[in-house]
């Protein structure tokens, strides 16, 4: 028989019909159950299948699917806060060198480990200046933008700029991929 290993796992949501839990750090592979008690009473377990983790950023959902004339590729827009906490957009884009947040989730740390963030880099002219985690799910990443303006040996797009941002982690791109775009003031 093997060990069996408990866990106390925070719940994000519940109703009726549904519980959203979050999987805290565990090895993978393995079988896991879960086990719900209410009011006392517990229930038969339930096998939950483990899938390894899926870093991404999140997106701002109006930028990437709404706006077609400042987005017309398509590409992911991160919900991403300028210096001035204003929501980095079209209509407020960041000064060029200025520092804009971006939130990533999927990353799971470890709590043995203390203070033990992962270590994120960037390319295409940005720059990681800080990682924060502002809850047990979410990490806010800084990032200084390029001092770059639009035109000259860059892809021209119409005021403000958009600005690629290849954001990684342990060598892996964090998604949504191919890539993703912040605005940056000309």
């Amino acid at each position: 028989m093997s060990d069996v290993v408990t866990y106390i796992i925070p719940l994000l949501y519940v109703s009726a019909t549904q519980i959203n839990f979050a999987v805290p750090l565990i090895e993978y592979p393995q079988v896991s159950a879960v086990k719900v008690t209410v009011n006392g009473l517990n229930e038969q377990p339930l096998v939950v299948p483990l899938e390894s983790g899926s870093p991404h950023l999140f997106i701002n959902g109006s930028e990437t699917y709404l706006d077609t004339l400042s987005n017309p590729n398509w590409y992911f827009i991160p919900f991403a806060l300028n210096a001035d906490g204003s929501v980095n957009a079209p209509s407020s884009p960041a000064p060029p060198g200025s520092t804009i947040s971006v939130f990533v989730n999927g990353f799971i740390l470890n709590p043995s480990l203390q203070n033990a963030l992962p270590e994120f880099s960037a390319a295409e002219g940005w720059i990681v200046t800080g990682v924060t985690q502002t809850s047990p799910f979410i990490l806010q990443v800084d990032l200084q933008a390029p001092s770059v303006f639009c035109g000259v040996g860059t892809v021209s797009s119409p005021p403000p700029c958009t600005i690629n941002l290849s954001l990684i982690s342990g060598g892996t791109a964090i998604g949504p991929l191919p890539g993703e775009y912040l605005y940056v003031s000309q």
